[in-house]
């Protein structure tokens, strides 16, 4: 549905709720492709019973969101980072259920009891329950220290019982509010005095941790991105992070400590690597061999090793058994109405080539 007509001032909503779809399986497909550019998604319950229920609505060069959704595994893979579609933090209320985020090595809780910025620049694999939520997306350049979250807190949490998690869960429930009955003029303002409430709190939290954590050049999080970012290197290692960011190794060992070492850490995200690349090999055409090359495993038989131990089924197993909830149809397969509503989505996120 799109309500961008409702009157003079009105804002532009596009919204789509599976519920008044007669198909089973609809409300998958749609949000698989509503969010394909930015995040791969995986069902985890039967896609006939799949929910979806989305309305978005762009306001400042911010993107507000309240979504509906059946349990669902979101990636943003290492290539979607890079191509930077969809690129800034993200804001999550989350009203109903919760979300389990990784990145890297680190695991994050999003729930009902907190709202938590999450920067987007960063691979992850998240995991949701059946959820209901408010969100933003906000955009690199309306970030006042965008580096700062990059590089030293890529999810910063605010507790809904502290003043700050208040003001900031409340400002943003009347901003939808003001979307969805007052048009475009007070949404705009609200708009403009939350961007600044939200600058406000997160250079309060980088001030705070500023006095604690080493420089950003050097940090943890900077160098697991730097890995991630070149896991296709064989020769990746230990002293390719001393040469780059200039540590000591008793630094980065300190650092890596957690992950059981800097191989351990490299080990582990290029098997994930290989095992993202292997659920998606019908569509790639990629063969178990040239997925082992690209992730930087040179000797096959050790790469087949490390992912039987792992993952407790061979390579060939894991890319014949993905097809139940990851093959959907592509946009030209929806409804012409969900096509444009998506497409105005994408146009919103700056999304220019799809992945």
């Amino acid at each position: 549905m799109d309500r961008s007509d409702r009157s003079h001032n009105a804002l532009k909503i596009v919204s789509y709720d599976s519920a008044l779809s007669g198909r089973p399986g609809e409300g998958f497909e749609v949000w698989h492709e509503l969010c394909r550019p930015m995040l791969m998604t995986e069902a985890l319950g039967q896609l006939a019973s799949y929910h979806t229920h989305y309305a978005f609505s762009e306001v400042g060069g911010m993107i507000f969101t309240r979504t509906r959704y059946s349990a669902t595994r979101f990636t943003r893979t290492a290539a979607r980072a890079d191509a930077g579609d969809g690129d800034g933090a993200v804001l999550h209320l989350y009203w109903n259920g919760r979300e389990r985020i990784k990145l890297y090595d680190r695991f994050y809780e999003m729930a009902p009891d907190r709202i938590v910025l999450h920067d987007w620049g960063h691979p992850y694999v998240g995991e949701a329950t059946d959820a209901d939520q408010l969100s933003v997306h906000i955009p690199p350049h309306l970030l006042h220290d965008r580096q700062g979250i990059h590089g030293k807190m890529p999810v910063i949490t605010w507790l809904l019982d502290s003043l700050e998690g208040q003001l900031l869960a409340e400002t943003l429930t009347r901003i939808w509010f003001a979307i969805l009955e007052h048009g475009a003029d007070q949404a705009e303002q609200a708009a403009s005095g939350f961007i600044g409430l939200l600058n406000g709190l997160i250079d309060a939290k980088l001030r705070n941790l500023n006095a604690l954590c080493e420089s950003l050049e050097a940090s943890p999080l900077m160098m697991r991105s730097y890995l991630l970012r070149r896991l296709g290197h064989p020769e990746l290692s230990i002293d390719t992070l001393c040469n780059a960011f200039q540590c000591s190794r008793a630094t980065i060992y300190r650092y890596f400590s957690e992950a059981g070492g800097v191989n351990a850490f490299i080990r582990e995200q290029r098997l994930e690597a290989c095992m993202r690349d292997l659920q998606n090999a019908g569509e790639s055409r990629r063969t178990t061999r040239e997925i082992a090359n690209r992730w930087g495993f040179k000797d096959i038989s050790y790469f087949h090793r490390l992912f039987k131990q792992k993952y407790q089924l061979t390579p060939g197993d894991a890319s014949r058994t993905v097809a139940r909830n990851t093959t959907v149809k592509r946009v030209s397969g929806l409804a012409d109405e969900h096509a444009r509503n998506i497409q105005a989505v994408h146009d919103w996120f700056g999304v220019h080539n799809p992945i």
